[in-house]
């Protein structure tokens, strides 16, 4: 995953399904583990902070729902 699925992800998002990734991404059961922090948690958290400002706002908006 980090080497092949991370590295697509792109800044803007063609349309709101891609979205879905970036909110699923995170329930992968590797996530939990604290040993991924440099190949998961970093490459992906670099990923949502470097998001366009509308596809960033959808995102929040969905992630502080729950």
């Amino acid at each position: 995953m980090a080497e092949n699925l991370l590295p697509t992800l792109v800044a803007s998002p063609p349309d709101i399904e891609v979205l879905r990734l970036y909110l699923t991404l995170p329930l992968y059961h590797e996530f939990d583990n604290p040993k991924n922090y440099l190949i998961l948690h970093n490459p992906f958290g670099r990923t949502i902070l470097n998001l366009k400002a509308e596809a960033s706002k959808i995102v929040g908006e969905y992630l502080f729902m729950f």
